[in-house]
């Protein structure tokens, strides 16, 4: 094996993952990235005799064609990955039922509750029946890798196997702290698993409305309630990581819930009696392989899901908090007053989710890290509008696929961004240029989130870029696209103005599509903001001739900082307090320039730069402020 060491990337954008930190907590620094993999020996014999038999096993499941239920099942019963599973992973995580096809302590019980009763048919004692049952459980839980759900169960159930032995004095939850606490000593970053929360908080559920169960006399009304307590202490967590929140997965939970013990789980355990001893019959599969690929069960909820979709961006604590409060008020509730849980549960659901986004009685200006480009988003106080300045992108570094924009970027960085910030939909989007650093996202958010009106200059209009945006239009979720020509100033609302200066398009000039930038002026409560694209020095001189009556005190400096932008002219013109540059970290271009910093400083301009600081955000309030997202390590 070679390859090399590298450091894991810190988040760069707010509320997003940070792998780094993630990683940090564990007490892991680098990562390998293996560049080349030379297999010596492909058999098995070097493994030994446990893993072989474990080897042995898991490639009888797979089968020639891999199919959609074929992956559901070996994710969900063998806890094997593939790319058909992961195709469906967004449509199962959008439905709100993703843990159901993942193993966990869930899909143990179920097996543990067959085999039990199996068994007492057959008439043998409790204690042999516990016994094989644990052995059972402990060769399967080899044969998934011990998922942390598993571990779980299996330590749960020798505890009850000791205490029934010995008649300890102890309850089940006693049990369960004592092994949570084992599972920190050898492994306190087990507490940052989001698995390992969420099981735990199930686990917990279970055990506290097992008495509640037993009085209960219909079953399903059990499965309804157990379901929903699951749903409220795992909605949080889900919503806090993406960012939005969808009503209508309390249907599509219990409906699911109600199929799973019924249907979909025994199905599943036929699937593995199948494939592990009738081979023959493993044709019959391809039936239900024909179900799921004509997308009946995801296919017919996609309109209703997307409509009923709420984007709440990073929670704030008490928030969170309050959510958490309420799923155990819930569980007091729940067996006294289903009326007044309803009634609570919509309060306080409308309040997070309705009303506290709209309250923000503040502007606030994102500068989002995209890398070495351009991506602006302006949300107004009350979340009335957001605008979007820019889109950021990049082109592929296949050699092979030279000059082809990178579909993906978007998907990586500027969507996510977008959605941490709350951002459901974009009343207005400026793309000042058609260089890629600036556009090259375009399609894949015009694709993704709904677009009411793009301004754009005439020489974009005119680029190959927009010949490309032309062929795919159809698939856009824009309303209209309006094109400013040179010399045009167009006041869009009483806070925001776009220019297009005037500009001689049959120059052949190498800066020229630099040259064309629209010009963006947001004018705020306590602040003003100019956005000046990548606008050269001689263009900048042309900017305050055509437009004197602008001022700014905020400034985004052109062309990430490069000393082919950033005038002493046009700072002395505008005098800003304070200057924000979007730059890549350890970019190639060694943006931004010494020569554009020597004049900020020169003239005692404060600057921030994403390259250094990742993201920055400016909070228009009396007097306003700015927070990053954290202090990036730079390299020597």
């Amino acid at each position: 094996m070679k390859g090399h060491f590298n450091r894991p990337a810190p988040a760069r954008n707010f509320g997003l993952f940070d792998y780094q930190d993630y990683l940090a907590k564990q007490g892991l620094f680098w990562q390998f990235q293996v560049d080349e993999l030379e297999l010596i020996d492909q058999g098995t014999q070097l493994l030994p005799l446990p893993s072989q038999i474990r080897l042995h096993i898991l490639n009888r499941i797979k089968l020639d064609y891999p199919g959609h239920w074929l992956s559901l099942h070996q994710k969900l019963m063998w806890n094997q990955d593939s790319e058909i599973y992961q195709a469906w992973r967004p449509g199962l995580a959008q439905l709100g039922i993703l843990h159901f096809f993942a193993i966990s302590g869930y899909h143990i019980y179920f097996i543990q509750s067959r085999l039990k009763s199996l068994f007492y048919r057959m008439g043998a004692p409790k204690i042999l029946i516990d016994t094989c049952i644990f052995f059972f459980i402990l060769f399967y839980a080899f044969l998934i890798g011990w998922p942390f759900g598993v571990q779980r169960i299996l330590a749960l159930m020798l505890f009850k196997l000791l205490k029934n032995s010995f008649n300890l004095p102890f309850t089940n939850l006693d049990g369960l702290s004592v092994i949570t606490i084992v599972q920190l000593i050898f492994n306190p970053n087990i507490l940052f698993n989001l698995s390992f929360v969420l099981s735990y908080f199930m686990t917990i559920i279970l055990m506290l409305y097992q008495p509640v169960a037993k009085q209960k006399k219909r079953p399903f009304q059990v499965q309804f309630e157990l379901s929903l307590l699951c749903l409220l202490f795992s909605w949080p967590l889900m919503v806090q990581m993406n960012f939005s929140f969808n009503p209508m997965q309390l249907i599509t939970v219990l409906s699911v819930s109600f199929l799973f013990d019924r249907v979909i789980m025994p199905l599943m355990m036929g699937t593995s009696l199948i494939l592990l001893f009738l081979p023959s019959l493993s044709p019959l599969l391809t039936s239900l392989d024909h179900l799921l690929a004509s997308q009946i069960m995801l296919g017919s909820w996609d309109d209703l899901l997307n409509w009923s979709q709420i984007w709440t961006g990073t929670m704030e604590l008490t928030s969170f908090l309050l959510l958490y409060l309420f799923a155990f008020l819930a569980m007091f509730f729940l067996t006294r007053s289903k009326k007044a849980l309803a009634t609570m549960m919509v309060l306080i659901y409308f309040i997070i989710f309705w009303l506290v986004p709209i309250c923000r009685a503040y502007d606030r200006l994102t500068i989002i890290d995209v890398g070495q480009g351009d991506a602006l988003c302006y949300q107004s106080a009350w979340n009335q509008e957001t605008w979007l300045i820019d889109t950021g992108g990049r082109y592929l570094f296949d050699p092979e696929k030279k000059g082809k924009i990178d579909n993906q970027h978007a998907n990586r960085v500027l969507i996510p961004a977008l959605r941490a910030l709350g951002v459901k939909q974009i009343n207005g989007l400026i793309l000042t240029h058609p260089d890629i650093d600036h556009v090259g996202n375009f399609i894949a958010l015009g694709q993704t989130i709904p677009i009411d009106q793009v301004y754009i200059s005439e020489y974009t209009f005119q680029s190959s870029f927009f010949d490309q945006v032309r062929q795919v239009q159809n698939t856009l979720k824009i309303n209209k696209i309006n094109i400013l020509v040179p010399g045009s100033l167009l006041q869009v609302n009483d806070k925001i103005q776009i220019a297009s200066l005037s500009l001689d398009l049959s120059l052949k000039d190498p800066d020229l599509s630099n040259d064309s930038s629209l010009l963006c002026l947001i004018q705020m409560k306590y602040a003003s903001f100019l956005n000046l694209g990548d606008l050269s020095l001689a263009r900048e001189s042309a900017l305050i001739k055509q437009l004197p009556q602008w001022s700014a005190n905020i400034i985004k400096l052109g062309h990430h900082g490069s000393k082919t932008s950033s005038s002493e002219l046009l700072l002395n013109h505008f005098r800003p307090e304070l200057a924000f540059i979007s730059a890549g970290a350890n970019n190639h271009y060694g943006h931004p320039h010494i020569e554009v910093l020597e004049r900020l400083q020169a003239q005692q301009i404060s600057y921030l730069n994403t390259g250094y600081l990742g993201a920055i955000q400016y909070i228009d309030e009396d007097g306003g402020w700015v927070r990053q997202v954290q202090h990036l390590e730079k390299k020597d």
